[in-house]
This record gives structure tokens, C-alpha cells and sequence, in this order.
């Protein structure tokens, strides 16, 4: 369906001041409609040329939707690997919180711990 599309002529500000209020009205019905129609088009232009499906490449249409494999076996802590082995448990703590690098002031607790696990061998050790 081919809309053929005529060019939006309106008059100069001279012309409209000379004519009537009767010839007015016309004109005025005329370019509402014409512009209601533009808009609709260029509405239309816009949706086919930034929605979303038109982003899609070639690639990912061609793409199986196959679901991705689970993640392999992750790797075990050392004493789920080694139970029989000694364990040495250090906790680490700051006499006195480090100042704040941003205001100077001594830093607070945040209650956040991290717990680490690593093998210390004969070779390894001091």
C-alpha cells in the first residue's frame, strides 16, 4: 500500500491575515489531517527502525536456543580434599583500625569476615 504524500504548502503569514474566517477553517481542517497522517508515518518509521526486533543480528536468529550445561564440578577447600590433615586457624585483627583514606578518621568494623583455606607443606613452611 503506497501512500503518495503532497508537500505541506502553506501559505505566507500575508495571505492568511487577507483571507476570511470562512476560507480559514478549510485550511486549517486540511493541514491537521495532513500532519496526523506524518506523524502516524514517521511513528511508524521509527518503531521498524529502533524497536527492539530490529536490533537483532542475522546470528543470533540463526542461534539454537539450547540451554547452556550446568557449570562443572567446582574445585573442593583443602580440608573437604585432605580431612585428616591439621588445621591451623589464624585470625587476623588490627590493634588499631587504619584512618579512612578519604577523611582521616579511624575506620569502624564493618562485621564482614573472609575465610580462607591453603596448604602448607613441609617445602612451603617458614
Amino acid at each position: 500500500m503506497a501512500l503518495r504524500l503532497k508537500k505541506l504548502d502553506l501559505p505566507n503569514i500575508d495571505t492568511i491575515e487577507s483571507m476570511d474566517k470562512s476560507d480559514l477553517l478549510p485550511l486549517a481542517k486540511e493541514c491537521i489531517d495532513r500532519i496526523k497522517v506524518y506523524e502516524s508515518l514517521l511513528f511508524k518509521a521509527r518503531r521498524a527502525k529502533y524497536s527492539p526486533s530490529s536490533e537483532r543480528s542475522e546470528r543470533s536468529k540463526d542461534k539454537d536456543p539450547t540451554p547452556k550445561s550446568p557449570r562443572g564440578p567446582t574445585a573442593k577447600k583443602p580440608s573437604d580434599r585432605y580431612p585428616d590433615a591439621r588445621v591451623e586457624v589464624v585470625d587476623v585483627n588490627f590493634p588499631d583500625p587504619p584512618p579512612c583514606p578519604a577523611c582521616g578518621e579511624a575506620m569502624q568494623d564493618s562485621g564482614m569476615a573472609e575465610t580462607t583455606e591453603y596448604l602448607v607443606g613441609p617445602a612451603n613452611s617458614a
